[in-house]
């Protein structure tokens, strides 16, 4: 694979790639961190579905976007952006939410994740937002990692609701969306 930025909004037709990066993502990165039922019951059929829906209700009501990052034109990696869903981080002032961003292993560690979060600010911006926040689960190192090398701050912890299989969550966020859009690597 070649280190190139094709970042560009999703079409329709992209829902079956984005799911199978969703897919084979939680079953590389997750593995430990999630029970397994919960990874084998995400499947890339059910996915696509979701995306089928996801994507052109995020077109008709303008308040989010879906990006994906393309290697020898072929999706490795997608984000999605829209209206904050949690309370709390939007009374904090975070009414933009990075709701997903998941990269296949091979691609990993080659400027696209960034340059999907410097997408995601951008449609932030470009809909009056100042800052944005993620969600990630508390034990996925690498992710946080990610998130603060690129500037962002831990902000509030969220424990399960369900005991028998808790995947604790912590917000980062971002209160200069300009400066994460000049981290791009494009």
């Amino acid at each position: 694979m070649t280190n190139s930025y094709n970042i560009r909004t999703t079409v329709a037709s992209d829902a079956a790639a984005i799911a199978e990066v969703q897919v084979a993502s939680w079953q590389s990165s997750y593995k430990g961190i999630v029970p397994d039922p919960l990874i084998e019951q995400l499947t890339i059929q059910n996915r696509t579905q979701a995306w089928e829906r996801i994507i052109p209700a995020l077109a008709e009501n303008g308040q989010g976007e879906v990006f994906v990052w393309t290697l020898d034109n072929r999706i490795v990696g997608f984000a999605s952006m829209g209206p904050q869903r949690e309370t709390e981080l939007r009374d904090m002032g975070y009414v933009a939410e990075v709701t997903a961003i998941y990269i296949v292993d091979a691609a990993k560690r080659r400027g696209g994740g960034r340059a999907l979060m410097a997408a995601c600010a951008g449609a932030a911006v470009a809909r009056g937002h100042r800052q944005m926040s993620v969600w990630v689960l508390t034990e996925n190192w690498g992710g946080r990692g990610f998130y603060e090398s690129i500037g962002g701050q831990e902000l509030i912890q969220r424990e399960s609701e369900d005991r028998t299989a808790p995947i604790d969550e912590t917000a980062y966020g971002w209160t200069d969306l300009q400066a994460l859009i000049a981290n791009n690597p494009q």
